[in-house]
């Protein structure tokens, strides 16, 4: 395995004492650090806070060819574990979703992929990123700033699953920054995975999206299925049994 040692400039840029890049799916490289620099000073922030601490920033969506290996590699390199499944049909996909923990956290990781159809209809690497916010005023004031600065993707909803209440803006890479708040946190000792039908209990609705939209995402998918995609076998274990 490809392992690549930081450079002090790249450490001090980060704000860590030093870090280690390794390959991740999709290519999306990922990296580790020691000691980060910490300051007593408070953020300059219009938001309260955010819940980070030991469950980490967030999480990380993306969809993939090759579900199963992906769920693998995140196994083998950070103990990923299922935390659930969601069925949904989108665009008249059948779309599955898989839901990972690392932590407390409801999910770290989730990997969704068009089910029966070697296809990825989302043009780039990540799907969205999530970010909790401290309290729901923080949640409501960022929407109204987000969508009066014209960059809204999806309406506020309710997840089914972890029943997080957010909303989702573009960034300009063109993948999604999700902001929720007051997710469900996992008890290790009494958690059994399960299968949630459908993304949203409420909400969640396309905000802006034309049938130009539309056809470019179906582009996009067919162009995918002439794009290999590296899972990175070599940290992709034996691979999991998976529905």
């Amino acid at each position: 395995m490809p392992l690549v040692v930081g450079t002090d400039e790249e450490a001090a840029l980060r704000g860590v004492e030093r870090l280690l890049r390794f390959p991740g799916p999709k290519g999306i490289t990922q990296e580790i650090y020691t000691t980060p620099v910490k300051s007593a000073e408070p953020l300059r922030m219009l938001a309260s806070g955010f819940v980070t601490g030991d469950a980490g920033i967030g999480h990380i969506a993306l969809t993939s060819t090759r579900p199963t290996q992906i769920r693998s590699y995140f196994n083998t390199v950070f103990d990923a574990r299922l935390t659930d499944y969601i069925d949904e049909t989108m665009s008249g996909l059948k779309v599955k979703i898989r839901f990972l923990r690392v932590n407390e956290r409801h999910h770290t990781i989730a990997v969704g992929n068009a089910r029966r159809l070697p296809i990825d209809p989302i043009r780039t690497r990540v799907q969205h990123l999530n970010i909790q916010a401290a309290t729901l005023d923080d949640v409501a004031q960022s929407y109204q700033r987000v969508h009066e600065m014209g960059f809204g993707s999806l309406t506020v909803g309710q997840h089914t699953n972890d029943r997080e209440l957010s909303y989702y803006a573009r960034t300009p890479s063109g993948f999604d920054w999700e902001v929720g708040w007051n997710p469900i946190v996992v008890d290790e000792a009494t958690w059994e995975p399960s299968t949630h039908q459908g993304i949203s209990i409420w909400g969640h609705l396309p905000v802006g999206q034309t049938i130009i939209d539309k056809l470019a995402q179906f582009g996009t998918g067919a162009r995918s299925l002439a794009r290999p995609e590296n899972a990175v076998p070599a940290l992709s274990g034996t691979g999991i049994a998976d529905d």
